[in-house]
């Protein structure tokens, strides 16, 4: 669909002698999409010069990445491309088609784009303009929301090619495994009065032999359930005994105990080694909620004996597109792949060798945190359409394999169709910064009530006015100069301000971190860390004697910002003095990783617009990366 549909457009205008004046823009939710498929539909044509060379009709534009011509005629682009384009050129004087591909996502800026486009056609026809094609694309969308917010525009429905996935879900993993859940795991809820017994027995009778363990496990399962009411009184408040009756015995008492919103690494690790047995060839792609926790199943892997012969590679948003490319090669006959990734493989992305998929079935999306009173990352479920899409990745070139790390009930009843639109679960100061950055000379109610499902009135008018209050907009709800530069940053309105002036007032490295932290989580958040040793550990951090950036100070930012530096100058020692530092402090290594992320971000979008300056020598985003107190042993 992603690759064959533009260039079926082009080939068309082609035969009808009008490629010259043809001009497609297909955009992709995510930039590795764009570029990947840029790259495939260009050696599909057989273009000798590549994307973007000489002679090709092929290119494809990301931020700080575009390979474009006058020659091209199909662009592949992010979402965000496209809306900076509209603010220079509304009516897309010379485009042809847009194809908007994957709209099923529901992202902001795609809603958003969609809002601008729908009246796009009727425009261009009133200007006396040339007519433009518009095209919605996915695999599993909405169809008749869309068709008919289109004005009941025709729906087109192609079988494919996709070959056939068989899903296995999490009781048919346990049974299959013979998998005990570990009451010492994280994802174990433990019964109360008997963990402590029973963790004793399991050391005693020797950890690091997992035959033994699990016997131990199910003489303690067996406990549980004459003490504690097991299957009957199950921890788990999601398990229901009658939908898992054809199941073993341990099976049940391991999902009646399961705490279902936490990743067991212990089991992803053992399907792995199982999937490696019983597979003769091919990669495996695992899906994991965020960067964090990519590069922590990576590192758990590396130290392993076992895939010690494995191509082990990760595949997310932070990485440059030379570093996802990796992900795509084929490894010599023989040698395993283990491709780790975020929803950036979810969609448009086709790595030729995966023929098995394990799906975490968690995601990473905005949503609005009241306490905050701003938006933040939080992990939830994937949408069935979602949990689709992933599966799906095994049988793109041959028949494929779908192991889901959640039960067949929670697939069928208890996950969402489709993804909540984000614009229903997020602010929407940057939207409506947006609108106004457009000179639409309409409001921004009425604009953002054309929208697919248009958010509620009061959302808008919190949006208004919290622009107001941090100076982007003026008494008369018209745009400041502030707030043109804060719409050139696409993050929540506060933390672009935060950021400007951070910049301005050459404090920016502290401020990266604190404003990472506000959209996303504080690094104290451990998980084995009581609240008292948090306290403690926080405390610590802001003593006279300290000597770090927080020492004498009375400020939850600056201790954060303190622990921050910390782990980034244990880390230039080695790993592991890293990961003491961490175990010291009460941080966890998962957050402080995806605030390292996010720090890289948004000093490229910094950069971008031209506030800050990079120094020769130094790369945002590469190999060197210590400009902003970051190091590649910590974001790697």
């Amino acid at each position: 669909k992603t690759t064959q549909v533009p260039q079926f457009l082009l080939d068309d205008a082609i035969d009808r002698e009008e490629g010259g004046i043809c001009n497609i823009v297909c955009t992709q939710p995510r930039r590795v999409a764009a570029t990947s498929i840029a790259e495939r539909v260009s050696v599909e044509r057989c273009e000798r010069g590549g994307v973007g060379g000489s002679g090709s009709l092929v290119g494809h534009h990301v931020r700080l990445d575009a390979k474009i011509t006058n020659q091209t005629r199909l662009t592949f682009c992010t979402t965000g491309i496209l809306l900076r384009r509209l603010q220079g050129d509304r009516m897309l004087s010379d485009v042809t088609h847009v194809v908007i591909d994957e709209v099923h996502e529901r992202s902001l800026d795609g809603d958003f784009l969609l809002t601008l486009l729908k009246d796009l056609p009727r425009r261009r026809r009133d200007a006396g303009l040339r007519p433009v094609k518009l095209v919605l694309m996915s695999a599993t969308l909405n169809a008749a929301l869309f068709s008919d917010y289109l004005g009941g525009s025709p729906v087109i429905t192609a079988p494919g090619r996709s070959f056939p996935v068989e899903t296995i879900h999490l009781e048919q993993i346990y049974d299959t495994l013979d998998y005990v859940i570990d009451p010492d795991n994280r994802s174990c809820r433990r019964p109360k009065g008997k963990t402590e017994d029973a963790m004793k027995a399991i050391k005693a009778g020797g950890g690091g032999d997992r035959r033994r363990q699990n016997e131990l496990l199910a003489s303690w399962g067996e406990d549980a359930a004459t003490e504690f009411g097991g299957e009957e009184n199950p921890e788990n408040p999601d398990f229901d005994p009658s939908k898992y009756e054809h199941c073993s015995r341990n099976t049940r008492l391991s999902l009646s105990r399961l705490d279902e919103s936490v990743i067991d690494y212990d089991l992803i690790e053992e399907l792995l080694a199982y999937v490696d047995d019983t597979t003769e060839h091919g990669a495996i792609l695992v899906f994991l909620p965020g960067i964090g926790e990519v590069t922590g199943l990576l590192d758990r892997l590396a130290s392993s004996p076992r895939f010690k012969e494995a191509v082990l590679t990760p595949l997310h948003s932070a990485l440059t597109n030379a570093e996802q490319r990796e992900a795509f090669k084929v490894p010599k006959q023989g040698i395993r792949k283990v491709v780790v990734a975020t929803n950036v493989a979810e969609t448009s992305v086709t790595i030729e060798d995966i023929v098995v998929v394990i799906d975490s079935g968690r995601v990473k999306e905005r949503q609005w945190d009241p306490r905050r009173g701003m938006a933040s990352l939080e992990e939830g479920w994937v949408s069935r359409a979602a949990g689709k899409q992933r599966a799906g990745r095994a049988g793109r070139v041959r028949a494929g394999t779908c192991y889901s790390l959640f039960t067949s009930h929670r697939a069928t009843s208890m996950m969402r169709p489709f993804q909540v639109p984000e614009m229903h679960r997020a602010p929407l100061t940057e939207v409506v910064l947006q609108i106004a950055s457009l000179d639409l000379d309409s409001d921004p109610a009425f604009v953002l009530g054309n929208a697919p499902e248009p958010p509620k009135d009061e959302a808008i008018a919190a949006a208004k006015k919290t622009l107001t209050e941090i100076g982007a907009f003026d008494e008369n709800g018209k745009l400041t100069a502030l707030g043109r530069h804060l719409a050139a940053l696409p993050v929540d309105a506060r933390v672009a301000k935060m950021l400007l002036f951070g910049a301005l007032l050459r404090c920016l490295a502290p401020i990266l971190t604190i404003a990472a932290t506000l959209s996303y989580k504080s690094p104290f958040q451990s998980s084995k860390a009581s609240n008292s040793q948090v306290e403690a550990a926080m405390r610590a951090f802001a003593q006279p004697a300290s000597h770090t950036l927080a020492a004498g100070q009375q400020s939850d930012h600056l201790v954060i910002a303190a622990a921050y530096d910390g782990y980034i100058e244990a880390c230039k020692e080695n790993r592991n003095a890293g990961r003491r530092f961490a175990q010291k402090n009460a941080l966890d290594v998962d957050t402080i990783r995806q605030i390292s992320e996010m720090r890289t971000q948004y000093a490229s979008l910094l950069a971008d617009m031209g506030v800050i300056r990079i120094p020769t020598g130094y790369s945002i985003r590469g190999r060197n990366t210590a400009l902003f107190g970051d190091s590649k042993t910590a974001r790697d």
